[in-house]
């Protein structure tokens, strides 16, 4: 079974060989533990291959889509069941460099660490007498897109079997982002034309995007929108429904009327909106396990849609023991991967991850996570 064909399994619930793999190393993680990690990852030969030498592959040593610098991109390459592909962005802040930069939208960006994305500090539209002069990026601009490059990648992807993810944006972030947070809550109470004509402009970039990479052979499209805190969603559920749910309705839509996948990541504490998102068409869901009951998550999710998991990245990773590792992921697969399929096995590893659980957490996906 080609890891495509396992990917595509386990979405349907139609009984892989065992659960897919997709790796998610921080670029913190690298430049704290190197070689030690390489050491760790190269035991599993079955879904990773070191230093591949494909220009598209070797650019992407993790397939969650993090951004390395290029010394970074060069040193080490894994492969999983996916390859990823995302435009050129200047969001996030510089890959490999601390401090401050300028995105596309405007919005200048501080990185403290080089190896964790940075923050924004200044907001092109935190004052909203701004949008008079204010300038939209071009979606399509030709410094987005290097063909040569996604072409190469797309075409190792198919010769080794691969599950291609292209990225093709965000929304609730982005709207934080170019308004700033405090501003749009109000907003989102007090001026929702305001909010309605920023989603638009989202909308309509996130839809060329998307344009685009459905002009290609990929088989999923990944968007992500962090919708909870600890404790509960950002917005009161209603004005969500109201307000943003049908603009994500509309862009599934296309995606599905292109015969390919949805992937939706979200952080927080997002129990109240996971039964509208698999409504309106999310066929892979990434929440996030360590603020949400699982066994009740289960209840929701089980059968109806296809988990990404997170395995506990404030607690397991960083300080469990080993044994409290093996036992959360046989956990977590048993509740989201034993509907034959439903479940892609993630963890994402950090410069707090211990390496040991790193170790364990991979031995498990082994050791509990084969169908047959």
């Amino acid at each position: 079974m080609t890891s495509r064909e396992r990917v595509i399994k386990a979405i349907k619930f139609k009984g892989p060989d065992r659960v897919p793999i997709m790796h998610a190393v921080l670029p913190a993680a690298w430049y704290k533990y190197g070689e030690e990690l390489a050491k760790i990852l190269s035991k599993y030969p079955r879904d990773i291959a070191l230093n591949s030498g494909k220009l598209g592959v070797s650019r992407r040593p993790a397939s969650a889509g993090y951004k390395y610098s290029e010394d970074l991109s060069k040193r080490w390459s894994f492969e999983d069941d996916f390859v990823y592909l995302e435009p050129r962005s200047f969001q996030y802040g510089t890959p490999g460099e601390a401090g401050d930069s300028t995105d596309e939208w405007g919005c200048t960006w501080r990185k403290i660490d080089p190896g964790i994305v940075g923050q924004v500090i200044k907001s092109p539209l935190e004052n909203w007498d701004n949008i008079k002069d204010y300038r939209f990026p071009d979606p399509l601009a030709y410094w987005r897109f290097n063909i040569p490059e996604i072409e190469e990648t797309i075409s190792y992807a198919q010769y080794k079997g691969k599950y291609i993810i292209a990225y093709s944006g965000n929304l609730f972030e982005l709207l934080q982002w170019i308004r700033d947070y405090v501003p749009l809550m109000i907003d989102i109470v007090e001026n929702r034309d305001r909010v309605r004509l920023l989603i638009e402009k989202i909308v309509d970039y996130n839809l060329k995007t998307l344009d685009f990479w459905l002009r290609y052979p990929v088989d999923g499209i990944l968007f992500q929108d962090d919708w909870g805190t600890q404790k509960q969603l950002t917005i009161n559920p209603k004005i969500w429904r109201e307000l943003f749910k049908p603009y994500y309705k509309k862009i599934f839509d296309v995606v599905h009327k292109a015969g390919r996948h949805v992937h939706f990541h979200t952080d927080g504490y997002t129990m109240d909106i996971i039964l509208d998102l698999i409504e309106i068409g999310v066929d892979v869901l990434n929440p996030q396990f360590s603020v949400m009951n699982l066994e009740d998550l289960s209840k929701i999710v089980a059968g109806k849609v296809c988990i990404r998991s997170d395995i506990d990245r404030q607690y397991i990773l960083p300080r469990a023991n080993t044994k409290e590792v093996e036992l959360y992921v046989k956990r977590i697969i048993e509740l989201f991967g034993s509907n034959n399929g439903g479940l892609i096995a993630m963890g994402e590893i950090n410069s707090d991850s211990r390496l040991e659980n790193v170790g364990v957490m991979y031995e498990a996906f082994e050791k509990y996570g084969r169908y047959k």
